[in-house]
């Protein structure tokens, strides 16, 4: 009872004029001040039904298009591998691509790689199943007004999510046995994957892929610039802004971890980065 009313209380700090939380704060407040007389376990449980329709009831409002989130600057880790399981699981999530601005793809991913690589190069346990998850929330045309004028107390309006795996393994029902990496990574120094690639169970194949999107919700999919042009992220994942320098890092990075793993795990290379280098898209290696 005493965690939904401070849950109340800081929703009314967005919303002070609001009679549903007026109404539920009263009948909150008042169970509080009755539970002090509560006696039997008769009464005990009626009281414990009542904060939970309370509860629910809170819920039900908070998640109506009203769910406010910490306005972040940067990614922060909020989903850790548990390590006595097969299915290690990273998620960061990474604010709002439009109330952040000029998001830089590389920069999170550098970012949120230094975060984690030492977990990929110390764990001594097998894997059967694996996700590296980057979350971002934006707004959609017509909520963007409604996203700047609902900001307050650094929070925000958690509205619509956009999501990717940075790296996967059989988490994607049709790559079973693939370890699927985004290109991205390849700017990074990938030493700490050898270990990781070698504790994964029946590992057949490493794919590198220009990254995609596997959760848009709330925009059409097929309109993918508009998070980097209409947004004001022209450096968010776009593919046209690498430059010769980068391609050559990319290139000799992937080399490198081709040559530390076993050549019976084959390497699939879906990107057009190094066609120039004799690799086309799909080439195995």
């Amino acid at each position: 009872m005493k965690k939904t009313e401070k849950r109340i209380l800081f929703n009314k700090k967005f919303f002070p004029k609001d009679v549903f939380l007026k109404k539920i704060y009263k009948e909150n407040h008042q169970l509080l001040q009755n539970g002090k007389k509560l006696k039997s376990n008769k009464d005990f449980k009626k009281a414990e039904e009542y904060a939970t329709d309370i509860m629910l009831r809170l819920d039900d409002w908070m998640f109506d298009g009203r769910h406010y989130t910490k306005k972040l600057k940067k990614p922060i880790l909020t989903f850790k591998p548990d390590l006595k399981s097969e299915y290690h699981v990273i998620e960061f999530h990474c604010g709002d691509l439009y109330l952040r601005n000029n998001v830089n793809s590389d920069e999170d991913l550098h970012y949120s790689y230094q975060k984690i690589k030492t977990y990929f190069s110390s764990n001594k346990k097998n894997i059967n199943k694996f996700r590296w998850g980057m979350v971002y929330s934006y707004p959609q045309p017509k909520e963007i007004k409604k996203l700047k004028e609902t900001q307050k107390f650094d929070h925000h309006l958690y509205l619509n999510i956009l999501s990717f795996q940075a790296i996967s393994y059989n988490y994607f029902s049709d790559a079973k046995n693939i370890l699927i990496i985004t290109s991205d990574l390849l700017k990074e120094n990938l030493d700490p994957l050898v270990n990781f690639i070698n504790r994964l169970k029946d590992l057949k194949k490493v794919r590198f892929y220009d990254v995609a999107y596997d959760t848009i919700t709330g925009y059409p999919v097929n309109n993918l610039n508009y998070f980097e042009q209409e947004l004001s992220n022209p450096n968010f994942f776009n593919y046209n802004n690498v430059n010769l320098k980068q391609k050559k890092i990319k290139l000799k990075n992937l080399l490198k971890l081709r040559n530390s793993i076993n050549k019976k795990i084959k390497f699939q290379i879906q990107t057009f980065d190094f066609e120039d280098n004799g690799y086309e898209y799909n080439t195995i290696i």
